[in-house]
């Protein structure tokens, strides 16, 4: 859904013909996406699965166009590096969501945390809190507590003792 985002905020700016038309085909096609998502367990699993390739046939013939606008050129050549993961939510209808609401509230947090205390002052300091808050999250997500977990790894790993694994209950 980045990518469409990103194509609204360009439309807003880039009055072209090429692009509009480009603009409401790309969305015509997600927006086709998001139906059949919808109704999946209503078709024979052989038409849905027919619809998945005309589908990703509509969007390889979309970012394989040779758009003359600078903004379609650049936005096909990104869909040219994600274009086959962009229907997993498709071809696994009952474990992926089509949006990504869920990640978006699940980092949030951090997002804010890191806004609010002007960053991190080192690559480091990044990297050490992105591992941090991804392990969080983990834990909050099998409702094991973050603290006692930590506090459990960090005594092991003084003591030259295994750490726990996040697999452990």
């Amino acid at each position: 859904m980045h990518l469409l985002r990103e194509f609204r905020r360009i439309r807003q700016t880039d009055n072209t013909e090429e692009y509009q038309r480009a603009y409401k085909k790309i969305c015509r096609l997600i927006h086709d996406a998001i139906r059949l998502h919808d109704i999946y367990g209503q078709l024979p699993q052989q038409r849905y699965q027919n619809r998945i390739c005309q589908l990703k046939r509509r969007l390889y013939a979309f970012m394989t166009t040779p758009w003359a606008n600078k903004n379609l050129q650049r936005l096909c050549g990104r869909f040219s590096k994600f274009w086959l993961d962009m229907f997993v939510f498709l071809e696994n209808p009952t474990t992926v969501p089509w949006n990504n609401n869920l990640a978006e509230r699940l980092i949030r947090p951090n997002v804010i945390y890191r806004i609010c205390s002007f960053g991190n002052r080192s690559e480091a300091g990044t990297k050490a809190h992105a591992t941090l808050m991804s392990l969080i999250q983990t834990l909050n997500l099998q409702n094991r507590n973050p603290t006692g977990f930590l506090k459990t790894a960090f005594l092991r790993h003084r003591q030259g003792n295994m750490t726990p694994l996040l697999s452990e209950n």
